[in-house]
């Protein structure tokens, strides 16, 4: 058994007819080119788009750098989507292998 950290934001209608709308981000989807795609996860009733984040232990100028990795990549996925005062969430995942 082991823990990740998560980084993202909660996947909202708007967001999610963005993404459903983006050509850039379902070829993404498909072939998996971006090795820095953010994945969608479900945690507690919610769906978020974000990423898992490699290490246990964070400072928070790293989080926030993971955090403007997270806006970048929306901001190229769904230029029309609104950025602004998006709630970043951190939240760990148990893995049981």
């Amino acid at each position: 058994m082991y823990a990740q950290l998560f980084l993202g934001i909660a996947i909202s209608a708007e967001l999610r007819m963005h993404m459903n709308y983006s050509l850039p981000w379902k070829q993404a989807q498909i072939t998996r080119d971006d090795s820095d795609l953010p994945q969608q996860v479900h945690f507690e009733g919610g769906n978020y788009l974000g990423f898992f984040l490699p290490d246990a232990a964070y400072s928070t100028a790293q989080l926030q750098a993971h955090a403007q990795r997270l806006l970048h990549k929306i901001a190229y996925y769904f230029p029309k989507y609104s950025k602004k005062a998006l709630p970043i969430v951190l939240f760990p995942q148990l893995f049981i292998p």
